[in-house]
């Protein structure tokens, strides 16, 4: 410690790597060798952590409405050239840390480990989420964190859960409106959640449900093309069970949303969509095969 000011922890490189999704950039870094005492060092404050939420917030909108390909090449240069020196040449009190390094790290694991398939771990992380967030008197985290617990639930196969965590995100999202909550979750909109719950709703099973919420988020993201193209997908994906025709109807109103979007999980979601449609109906389906056809002609696989 030189005057009171001290460098990073690993501990505080992790976080903001996961709040980052860094990949690892940030979380090993090299820190330079402690400064002299005639070194002076930047003083970081509030208006640092203010600085750094918003351009993630922009990064986000960029990532929902042109994909992640266009997103990336703009947050990896926000991330080496602004974030990484002010963390590896920058000092904070404890409290001004926390402010800089504060947001849902929780909740996102939580999202990251049902993109993975881990729900067991989900929930796990979901659970502390709620317990953080209830804490703080936030009660629109306490909704996120009930979401992201019924997700975790519905892949378990425990619907019955699954459903009483959904009604307690409801509960609490309607409660929100009456509570201040920090900026950094202003995505967490009735869009959002919508989308959310659908996509709950069909790793449940309940088809008709996701269908219907699907719409409904699909309607309240009129300028968000990559999230209006998740949306529908879960849209096509609910109506595999029940009518052929129109998962691929719909699978194709997909394909025509996604030009000129560059998104891996876009592209996951569509081949999600392919395999239940061939389980369900077969590889020598004619339609199911003409499907598959118009997708590896737009996609290339």
């Amino acid at each position: 410690m030189v005057r009171g000011l001290k460098p990073p922890t690993p501990v505080i490189m992790r976080r903001i790597d996961a709040i980052l999704q860094a990949d690892g950039a940030i979380a090993t870094a090299v820190l330079p060798v402690p400064p002299k005492h005639d070194v002076h060092r930047r003083r970081l404050g509030r208006v640092d952590a203010a600085a750094v939420l918003s351009a993630l917030s922009a990064f986000r909108q960029l990532d929902n409405s042109a994909g992640g390909s266009h997103a990336h090449q703009f947050a990896v240069g926000y991330l080496d050239k602004t974030v990484t020196p002010m963390l590896r040449h920058g000092s904070y009190s404890e409290a001004d840390g926390r402010a800089l390094f504060a947001a849902e790290v929780l909740a996102a694991r939580s999202h990251c480990e049902i993109h993975r398939v881990r729900p067991g771990r989900a929930v796990d992380l979901a659970l502390a989420a709620r317990h953080a967030a209830i804490g703080a008197g936030c009660p629109l985290v306490t909704a996120e964190a009930h979401q992201l617990e019924a997700n975790g639930l519905a892949l378990l196969g425990d619907r019955q859960a699954a459903a009483a965590a959904l009604t307690a995100c409801e509960t609490e999202f309607d409660r929100a409106s009456d509570s201040p909550a920090p900026y950094w979750i202003a995505y967490f909109t009735p869009a959002y959640l919508a989308a959310r719950v659908a996509h709950v709703l069909r790793d449940a099973g309940d088809w008709s449900g996701a269908r219907a919420k699907a719409l409904e988020a699909t309607a309240l993201s009129p300028g968000m093309a990559r999230t209006r193209a998740f949306n529908y997908l879960i849209y096509a994906t609910a109506w595999v069970a029940e009518d052929r025709d129109a998962a691929i109807g719909a699978g194709r109103d997909v394909l025509a949303m996604t030009a000129g979007i560059q998104s891996a999980r876009v592209a996951a979601y569509i081949k999600d969509l392919r395999t239940r449609l061939r389980r369900r109906y077969g590889i020598g389906d004619p339609e199911v095969t003409a499907f598959d056809e118009e997708c590896r002609a737009l996609l290339g696989r």
